[in-house]
């Protein structure tokens, strides 16, 4: 990857994460079984130079779709919005884990909004 290539990638991400308030940056082996990004690509680079770009509550709804039992900030994050609302996110509260009664929660409010019911948590929670 050039310097051309790598500054804007650089740049996207740090938009990115900016843009949706997100504080850390994963590749996708990290979260799901891939093989990307790859040997060739600068993962450990781009986290580093990306860091402290967002803000410390993330929800990237399409980590949470495909990784039904993460535990982690981006789930908290969600549970708390929706205990906001006032959907029961389980009996621990808002713990940062992605149970069942996190994801029919997630349901409920797509069903209530009119929106999709995948269990993809977007924007609007």
């Amino acid at each position: 990857m050039g310097q051309t290539q790598y500054s804007a990638l650089l740049e996207l991400t740090r938009s990115t994460l900016s843009k949706y308030g997100i504080s850390k940056v994963y590749g996708h082996r990290e979260l799901y079984s891939a093989d990307c990004p790859g040997e060739n690509f600068p993962l450990d680079r781009i986290k580093n130079e990306s860091a402290g770009s967002g803000c410390k509550l993330i929800y990237p709804g399409y980590l949470i779709r495909i990784n039904s039992n993460l535990e982690d900030n981006n789930v908290k994050a969600v549970q708390e919005k929706l205990m906001s609302k006032g959907y029961s996110v389980g009996r621990c509260g808002a713990d940062g884990f992605l149970g069942g009664s996190t994801l029919e929660a997630v349901k409920g409010f797509q069903r209530d909004s009119g929106l999709a019911v995948d269990g993809i948590v977007g924007v609007n929670i």
